[in-house]
């Protein structure tokens, strides 16, 4: 994966990612979770939903928040789908101020 978010042409975040596990031990990588996401969450006060974030990390969920200069980003692992997609669910609640997350 190689996103890239770029604001008035200007790069503002860059996130090249390669997960390759075929010579490694499945509990090597990722410790042996079969479900990750990546959130970024790019707005001018960003910064200020870091706490609130890492809060909402449920059990069974391992996660990580960063923010800095207009940027959060979440890295998530679960060994399944399920309870990673539910747990995103309410940090986009959470990010889009309430606002109803759009059909996919």
């Amino acid at each position: 994966d190689d996103r890239q978010v770029r604001r008035d042409g200007k790069l503002v975040l860059w996130e090249p990612l390669t997960l390759d596990a075929t010579h490694l031990a499945p509990r090597a990588c990722l410790g042996g979770a079969r479900a990750i996401a990546t959130v970024a969450f790019l707005a001018p006060d960003a910064e200020a939903a870091r706490d609130t974030v890492r809060r909402l990390a449920p059990e069974g969920v391992d996660w990580a928040v960063s923010a800095w200069d207009g940027k959060l980003v979440l890295r998530a692992f679960a060994p399944d789908a399920q309870p990673l997609k539910h747990a995103l669910a309410q940090v986009l609640h959470v990010l889009r101020e309430g606002a109803p997350l759009p059909r996919v």
